[in-house]
């Protein structure tokens, strides 16, 4: 009499696995591909990473984050972005004054009709960088043009300009001369109501000022 044998399904279980697995790091080589080529991709993972490490901001050290700052008085860079820039600020008399937005207004505690409204009677202008969607940056383009605030935003879909001026938090600010040598940089997470406030910004717009006073240019508007 000859042994029943049993079916059994251990082996073709196996096989399943392997094929979902080699499956698996084929998409996975796949996208590893494609993410530094995908600015949008890339954008929107980033975004996530940078969600991730806000629920351990309080735990983050401004001066640890401050190290990689950029050099006083090195030039603005003049990649594609930085060129972006320099145009959307346009020939401001004093100086201009830059902005990490990060990805929304929402994600800054800054009064930009003030700060704007403050920025145009010194002869800065106010500049935001953002790397937020094209449709989100055209959005909170429209809102400050409807509330008359003097706000040119360029949008850093490869964060060339945040990453470069280590902008580790949204809202960090800061001041280039008229010939975009970076003169002031914003320390510490505390925004002010207005950045002019910050007794270090305003005492280095006005030694640019007075530079170009001998030219007539003009500090104050009234």
């Amino acid at each position: 009499m000859n042994p029943t044998i049993q079916p059994t399904t251990a082996e073709p279980g196996r096989k399943n696995i392997a094929t979902l697995t080699t499956i698996f790091f084929i998409l996975f080589a796949i996208f590893c591909k494609l993410l530094p080529s995908d600015p949008s991709m890339a954008s929107r993972l980033n975004s996530l990473i940078r969600k991730e490490q806000k629920n351990n901001f309080d735990q983050f050290d401004p001066k640890t984050g401050e190290k990689k700052d950029p050099i006083l008085n090195s030039e603005l860079p003049t990649h594609d972005i930085g060129v972006l820039i320099r145009r959307a600020a346009g020939k401001p008399r004093i100086g201009t004054l830059l902005v990490n937005l990060g990805d929304c207004v929402g994600c800054v505690n800054i009064d930009f009709a003030l700060w704007s409204k403050e920025s145009k009677k010194r002869g800065i202008a106010l500049v935001a960088v953002s790397y937020g969607s094209a449709e989100k940056v055209a959005e909170m383009q429209a809102k400050f043009n409807a509330q008359g605030d003097y706000v040119a935003i360029v949008r850093d879909p490869d964060e060339k300009i945040v990453i470069g001026l280590n902008g580790y938090w949204s809202g960090r600010s800061y001041f280039y001369d008229r010939v975009w040598r970076l003169k002031w940089i914003k320390h510490g997470l505390n925004p002010n109501r207005s950045i002019y406030d910050e007794k270090s910004l305003e005492d280095v717009v006005k030694q640019g000022a007075n530079r170009w006073l001998k030219r007539g240019i003009h500090y104050l508007k009234s």
